[in-house]
C-alpha cells in the first residue's frame, strides 16, 4: 500500500511539472482616436461603443471607434470611474 501511495504522488508530481505555453503579454497599438473637446478620466466599452467620463466638463460621453460623439450625459459632479456591471452601467 505504501508503494502505491508513492507511485501516485510521483505521478502527480510529474504531471504537474508539465511546461505550459505562455501567451504574449504585450500590448499592441491599434489606432489613435481623436477626442476633440473631451478630457477622459475613465473608460468603459460596450461592444464597439466607448464610454468616457469627462470630469472637466462634468459629463459622460459615448463615442464610436472613430471618435464621433454618439450622445452625452451631462450633469455629473466630476465623474471618474465608469464600468459595466452585470446588468447596469455604473458611474462613481
Amino acid at each position: 500500500m505504501r508503494y502505491l501511495i508513492y507511485i501516485i504522488v510521483a505521478a502527480a508530481t510529474i504531471v504537474s511539472c508539465k511546461e505550459k505555453n505562455i501567451a504574449s503579454q504585450e500590448w499592441h497599438f491599434e489606432k489613435n482616436i481623436p477626442l476633440d473637446g473631451i478630457n477622459p478620466i475613465g473608460i468603459a466599452m460596450d461592444g464597439n461603443d466607448i464610454f468616457l467620463s469627462d470630469g472637466d466638463h462634468n459629463r459622460v460621453v459615448k463615442i464610436n471607434e472613430d471618435g464621433n460623439m454618439l450622445f452625452e450625459m451631462p450633469g455629473f459632479e466630476r465623474p471618474m470611474h465608469i464600468e459595466f456591471g452585470e446588468a447596469d452601467f455604473e458611474i462613481t
